[in-house]
């Protein structure tokens, strides 16, 4: 190992050194997109490695693609913006692989998320991970029968699964319904009845409420819990150790399985404030909306660090914190912060990120 006296490092002494995730470090090496040298078990990698990274890691803004858009808005020439804006929206568009993927592709060590909670622990993923990571999901999803058109509901709080989850279902074509965790077992056997879900994705927190139901839902298929195991419920950990480790490479879809721009995506309900809660549906062009939220409301470029605080299961959280957002290229920091809304909590993450 020694060769020309060269230092090697291990994987997570690199990841720290450019400032992702371990498991990208060993993502590059499975993939062949980094040289080490295997002691054993053991990857060792050369500071010449580190150095191609670390070059390839900085990209000056102005020569940076704005995937999958050419042209960004902003709202530094407001009149100019005004008679120039406009959405093209593509026959076929699909946002897992045309932002997410694209993004992974263009650097693959841009950093996508920074998620952090109140006992300060911090996880990073780039866009590169994401990729894998829904990848992953999808293929996970196929196993339990997910297609295109089918209908998922996902009731997580800020945690980094409820992204990669969603992403992976987006690349199936499936339907989403993203739920505040604060729902009772009677609110979730409306809404499941109501948009004859077939799967459940939640966490053990929140499952015992599904059990409550789950009989009096005909349409309820699957129960997925993604932080642990339970019983009559698929485990998304488990999923991804046994029997062997799920592929991270792209789902291959047919092409009559693509997904159109009019084709459903995501379910939101609403508060019911004059009866039972409506579903509102909106297609695979709907991300491409968020443009105006993230460009001339956000003000987003590709080198910000965008916070919305808002609970994975409400509709702000589709404005602030995933489709405009990386569509502009931006980190989302995320916050895990459960309980009682105190603004006081956050101040000292703010000051840090």
């Amino acid at each position: 190992m020694n060769k020309d006296s060269e230092k090697y490092f291990t994987p997570q002494e690199v990841a720290d050194a450019l400032k992702v995730e371990a498991r990208t470090v060993h993502t590059w090496l499975r993939d062949g997109q980094m040289k080490g040298v295997k002691i054993g078990r053991l990857w060792r990698i050369p500071q010449s490695e580190i150095d191609k990274a670390s070059g390839a890691e900085s990209i000056p803004e102005e020569s940076v693609s704005r995937v999958p858009f050419e042209k960004a808005y902003n709202m530094k020439n407001y009149e100019e913006t005004c008679k120039t804006f406009s959405i093209d929206v593509p026959e076929y568009f699909n946002f897992g692989y045309d932002v997410i993927d694209k993004w992974a592709e263009t650097d693959r060590n841009k950093l996508a998320m920074i998620w952090t909670n109140q006992q300060g622990l911090e996880k990073k993923y780039s866009f590169r991970d994401l990729k894998n990571l829904s990848n992953q999901v999808a293929n996970i999803l196929l196993k339990y029968n997910i297609n295109k058109g089918d209908r998922v509901l996902i009731m997580l709080h800020r945690v980094p699964e409820w992204w990669i989850f969603v992403i992976g279902l987006i690349k199936l074509g499936a339907v989403v319904c993203p739920c505040p965790t604060l729902l009772t077992p009677k609110d979730l056997k409306y809404r499941i009845n109501a948009g004859k879900f077939k799967m459940v994705i939640t966490d053990l927190e929140n499952a015992p409420k599904i059990n409550k139901i789950c009989k009096q839902c005909p349409t309820l298929r699957t129960r997925m819990v993604v932080d642990g195991e339970l019983e009559n419920w698929a485990s998304y950990p488990m999923e991804l150790l046994y029997p062997a480790p799920v592929s991270h490479k792209s789902v291959s879809m047919p092409a009559d399985l693509r997904t159109r721009s009019k084709d459903p995506m995501l379910i939101y309900f609403t508060s019911g404030t004059t009866g039972e809660p409506k579903m509102v549906l909106h297609n695979n062009a709907y991300p491409l909306g968020h443009r105006v939220t993230a460009e001339l409301w956000h003000d987003l470029t590709p080198n910000d660090v965008h916070f919305t605080s808002s609970d994975t299961g409400w509709a702000k959280c589709a404005w602030g914190k995933i489709f405009g957002q990386w569509i502009a290229g931006a980190c989302q920091l995320v916050i895990d912060f459960r309980g009682k809304f105190e603004a006081t909590q956050l101040l000292p993450f703010l000051e840090k990120y």
